[in-house]
Formats: structure tokens, sequence, C-alpha cells
């Protein structure tokens, strides 16, 4: 019989290799849904449709794959359904196959890639594209992960349980972040970033005067904020908040363990 600190799931297999990718993209989604079938995944030809409504609303609801040609992909649905008025006004849509086992094993690629290039294994997730309804609790069930930052839903760090493991929820931010230097309506100069954070942060110091707890994600990325004309607003920022001395500037890391040893957050 395995001891206790033996059992554990192998989940390695194939890396996706990027030389190796069909450059017609029907015919690579052709091979990877003849691998979906292999894994017996339960329905692998659901498909979650999204498509844009007139008031510009998306909709997302699940239609199953009927074939595929080069033309494209094929399902059946009624003309004059919602989704069939969507596609008439705007016929560019979405397509999601939610393949539970296949993300499992990207999810153990990365983790298994990080940490024999740095010889660390990562202790937080963030997909950077949408998550599906499988990503945490694959990630509850690698048991390698600490932290999950894809939550939008909240401004405090709160955790989950399930199977005796806890995972951190540390929660992103998309306005206070660089990135919004790349859009349309958002930062132009290093001092718009410095301003923007600088107000939030003093609102939610304010908010700290009965004794509770604030936190406030800063989202950075070296090739975006690292620009000679924006670097400074990140520069006058950190001296701004470092003139608090009731201020705490962790990496999530050291949030999470906050969390785990004082167990002062809500568990879900």
């Amino acid at each position: 019989m395995k001891r206790i600190q033996n059992l554990r799931i192998d989940y390695s297999g194939k890396s996706l290799d990027t030389n190796k990718i069909n450059e017609n993209p029907i015919e690579e989604f052709k091979k990877w849904f003849k691998e979906a079938q292999r894994k017996d995944i339960l329905e692998p030809n659901a498909m979650t449709l999204s498509t844009l409504s007139a008031n510009k609303n998306i909709k997302s609801r699940t239609v199953l794959l009927k074939g595929v040609n080069n033309k494209g992909f094929i399902f059946f649905t009624n003309y004059e359904s919602r989704k069939g008025n969507d596609i008439k006004l705007n016929n560019i849509v979405s397509l999601v196959f939610l393949w539970k086992e296949l993300e499992k094993q990207i999810i153990n690629d990365c983790y298994s890639s990080i940490l024999k290039l740095s010889g660390h294994p990562p202790v937080g997730w963030h997909t950077k594209s949408s998550t599906s309804p499988f990503t945490r609790d694959l990630l509850i069930e690698h048991g390698g992960f600490t932290y999950d930052s894809n939550a939008y839903n909240d401004d405090l760090p709160y955790v989950v349980k399930k199977n005796d493991h806890k995972l951190v929820i540390i929660p992103y931010s998309f306005d206070t972040n660089d990135m919004r230097f790349d859009g349309n309506n958002g930062f132009v100069q290093g001092d718009d970033f410095n301003i923007y954070c600088k107000e939030s942060f003093n609102q939610i110091l304010r908010e700290t005067d009965d004794g509770s707890l604030r936190m406030m994600s800063i989202g950075l990325h070296p090739r975006i904020i690292g620009r000679p004309g924006r670097i400074k607003g990140l520069e006058d920022f950190i001296k701004h908040i470092k003139t608090y001395e009731n201020v705490w500037i962790p990496k999530r890391m050291d949030i999470a363990k906050y969390c785990l040893e004082r167990d002062s957050f809500n568990f879900f």
C-alpha cells in the first residue's frame, strides 16, 4: 500500500509543439477533436456558442457541433431563435469547447515547464484568457497551487475549500492596471496611472478607519509600464504609499500565506 505522501495522480503527457501546429485552423481543430474523443470526454461536441445581440449584449448557450468542413463549424438552430437573429445581425461568433481532461493537461504542462525552467514550482495561477467552469476545481485537484487570481468579484481575498484542500482567491483588477495604456479612453501619460492609482489608494485607506482590512490589486507588465514615458508614474505612486506606516506591499504569495495562517477570511 502506498504511503499517503505518495498518493498522487500523474498528469504528465504530451506538450504543445508550436512547430507542429497545422497552418489551417480547421485541420488543427480536427486533430484536437480526435484527441478529445480518445480521452473519452463526455459529449466532446458540446460547445458554448456566444453571439452579440442587437443591443450589444453577449449571449451564450450550449449547442452541439454537428460537423466540420473547410467553411467552418456546423450546428443546428431555428433561424427565428434568439441566436439565429443574433447571427443575422452579426455573423462573428465565438465557440468554446469545454474539454476538462485537456485543460487538466494544459495546467500540468504549464506547472512542469515553469518548474523545469526556473527550478521553482509556480504557486499561483492566472489564466490569460477566460477560465472554464472547471479551472478552479482542476487547480485544487492538482494540489500544487496556493492561490488563484482569476476573480473579479471582490476587493478582498477569500479562501475556498474542497476535499480538505484550501485555495486562496486573490482578486485581480483591470482598472488599477497598466494595460489601460494600450486601450482607448485609458492612460496616456505616466501621471495618469499615478493619479488614478493614488485616488484609488486614498479611498481604500479611508475605508480602514474602522479597523477593517482592504486590498488594492495593481496589474503591472514590464513591457507596458516599463516604457521611458510611463515608469515615473509607477515610481511616484510607490513613493506616495510608502509615506504611510500602516500599509503593506506584499507579493501575492505573502497575501495567500496571511490568509491561510490567520484563517481570517470566510470559507466558501
